[in-house]
């Protein structure tokens, strides 16, 4: 490593490779403007609003939580047996990481509605980042954001509406 040849080769390779990596940076995005917060705002309301005051809410979490409880009560008995809750995780994600036995916090054979609902929201978390629970107009906008982020492939691609992998933002022969 002492030859004047192989420093000044090893110093070109790593200009050119901090080079090479400088240039692969995305340029910042400009801030969302208000017409497309308020834009992306709207279509929160339409998703979480469910008592429609026009505003998201974590009452409307609750009322969500409200139908699907009573959904998975089958047997209407205002309880959920292991049966019954196990399909709560196909409905709200948020069950995924709450098996019965974490859930079951009164350790009885059956959940109530107070332990059902307990169990906290995680999407509706994730968007009310201030947990205030009302979800504002730049949280709305900042969640839809996320969520398009989070469809995007590491390398460039992204889902389409159906599944399907995308190439650089052209949808795919249909």
């Amino acid at each position: 490593m002492h030859h004047p040849i192989l420093r000044l080769s090893v110093t070109i390779t790593i200009a050119l490779c901090m080079t090479a990596c400088a240039s692969n940076r995305r340029p910042e995005r400009p801030e969302v403007s208000p017409e497309r917060k308020q834009s992306l705002y709207s279509r929160m309301i339409d998703k979480w609003d469910i008592n429609r005051d026009g505003i998201v809410t974590c009452d409307d979490v609750a009322a969500v939580r409200r139908a699907l409880f009573s959904t998975l009560d089958t047997d209407d008995n205002e309880v959920l047996s292991p049966k019954e809750y196990r399909f709560a995780q196909f409905e709200d994600k948020s069950f995924l990481f709450y098996p019965y036995e974490k859930a079951n916090t009164r350790n009885t054979n059956d959940i109530d509605f107070a332990e059902f609902s307990a169990v906290p929201h995680t999407e509706f978390a994730g968007i009310d980042r201030n947990k205030d629970c009302t979800v504002s107009v730049d949280e709305a906008a900042y969640a839809l954001r996320d969520e398009f982020r989070e469809r995007r492939g590491r390398d460039g691609r992204r889902e389409g509406r159906r599944g399907e992998r995308e190439q650089g933002g052209n949808r795919p022969p249909r």
